[in-house]
């Protein structure tokens, strides 16, 4: 079948008879390909099941297909598969993941000696250590090494040595990500050094590693640059790009804002209360959530990419908090035209554009939940809830106007964007082609 626009309401009907030839009646299993997010696919069982996969061309022209995992309809949204599929292909021809290899090393679980893998020491200090450490920290730290070293998971953790740890290092930072070379670093010494003390491992392949300089110094955006990254993240589907825009919105950190649930906002979504367990200052923080803050929400809510039952605001799966963080960034880089800037300066930014549309900076950093510095940290409690609350207002209307006189721009760049990614897309089509052809001829030359 050729490919078509995958909708909820095609899934719905889809069956594994095709549709070119019905009197043959049902099929084992039927793919069909998407128009909009070229890889990704969707395939129906006899029995109906129905499943997203991702597909690409490999270095040597052989075409590869992988699950999305937890990619079953309707459990997994079309919008939302079409998010996976791109941090996956992201994954595949920019990062070298190997996605094969991946899921070959999780079914195995153990080496082939049946010593501890790198993937088992992993879910030990996880189940044993990092249990009882913040949810983000425990997040990003497995998310982080399952990700980085992912060529080793199926390795003995023995194995993993540390001119294999300066190459994964050196690589990160070849591609530009000094801070992800530096936090495998960080979370692998922790790891390894936990492991050497309860005896599993002998040594810790990660100490003495340089780490890369510390990341860019904190900047402050222009209104240009703020627009452009707001617009940028509008074009983006969920979770990534509502995700980006309330990050915006309401200043608060990353990892609060992506873990946020339900059952923190209100009936009618005007105010969004942090729990002291979810706040580096452990102290329950109230939002007031401005109009376009509100409108996001209630676009999720009420919208078809929401998982129902899920805790979660943001999530992909239903049963975690997005953490895409990195992918998502460079997609809206990609269509913004913004680079060198991370998602903790929006906090900066609006602490110092506040402060330029007029809030006073007490209030500024109640707003960002700022700790109050010396004496004044003592002795102020004031909360000014008032002033908070026309501060975010504020603040709303500046980004919707600084983006309002971005949409353009931020269009054309998109359209360009799709227009190099067809002509990037084709080529590697035809030089993969041209490989098999000459295999073909190489193989009748032999024979002959």
């Amino acid at each position: 079948m050729a490919p078509v626009k995958l909708t909820e309401a095609f899934l719905k009907k889809l069956t594994s008879v095709d549709p070119d030839n019905p009197e043959a009646g049902p099929k084992p299993s039927r793919f069909v390909a998407d128009t909009e997010r070229r890889g990704l696919m969707v395939n129906v069982t006899k029995a109906g099941t129905k499943t997203f996969h991702v597909r690409w061309t490999d270095e040597s022209g052989k075409s590869q297909r992988i699950a999305i995992p937890g990619g079953t309809w309707p459990d997994m949204r079309v919008e939302v598969a079409r998010e996976r599929a791109s941090d996956l292909l992201h994954d595949v021809r920019s990062k070298g993941r190997n996605l094969k290899a991946e899921k070959q090393a999780k079914r195995a679980g153990v080496a082939h000696d049946g010593s501890l893998t790198v993937s088992d020491l992993i879910d030990a200090w996880d189940r044993l250590h990092l249990a009882m450490k913040r949810p983000d920290y425990r997040r990003n730290a497995t998310t982080t090494l399952r990700s980085d070293l992912a060529a080793y998971l199926a390795a003995p953790a023995t194995d993993l040595t540390r001119k294999a740890v300066v190459s994964l290092s050196e690589q990160l930072q070849t591609a530009g990500k000094r801070g992800a070379a530096r936090n495998m670093i960080a979370y692998g010494s922790a790891m390894y050094g936990w492991a050497l003390k309860t005896g599993r491992v002998e040594a810790n392949p990660f100490l003495g590693v340089p780490r890369p300089a510390a990341a860019m110094p904190d900047r402050v955006l222009t209104d240009d640059e703020i627009g452009a990254v707001y617009a940028a993240a509008a074009l983006r589907p969920y979770p990534s790009g509502p995700f980006a825009q309330l990050l915006m919105l309401t200043g608060m950190r990353r990892d609060e804002v992506a873990e946020m649930e339900w059952s923190e906002l209100d009936a009618e979504l005007i105010v969004w209360t942090v729990p002291g367990s979810r706040m580096k200052n452990h102290k329950r923080h109230v939002v007031h959530l401005s109009e376009p803050a509100r409108t996001l929400l209630r676009k999720i809510r009420d919208g078809a990419a929401r998982y129902p039952g899920s805790k979660f605001v943001f999530t992909t799966t239903g049963k975690t908090a997005f953490s895409g963080f990195s992918n998502a960034k460079e997609a809206v880089d990609a269509i913004s035209g913004v680079s060198a800037w991370r998602w903790h300066d929006l906090r900066h930014t609006i602490a110092t554009r506040m402060v330029g549309l007029g809030v006073h900076p007490h209030v500024a950093d109640k707003v960002l939940a700022h700790t109050m510095p010396g004496i004044m940290g003592r002795y102020q409690h004031a909360e000014y809830e008032a002033e908070r609350r026309s501060a975010l207002d504020i603040w709303a209307a500046h980004v919707l106007t600084c983006a309002d006189n971005a949409v353009q721009a931020v269009a054309e760049r998109t359209e360009s964007a799709k227009q190099n990614r067809s002509a990037r897309w084709s080529k590697r089509l035809k030089e993969a082609r041209a490989v098999q052809r000459n295999r073909g001829h190489h193989n009748r030359s032999v024979s002959a």
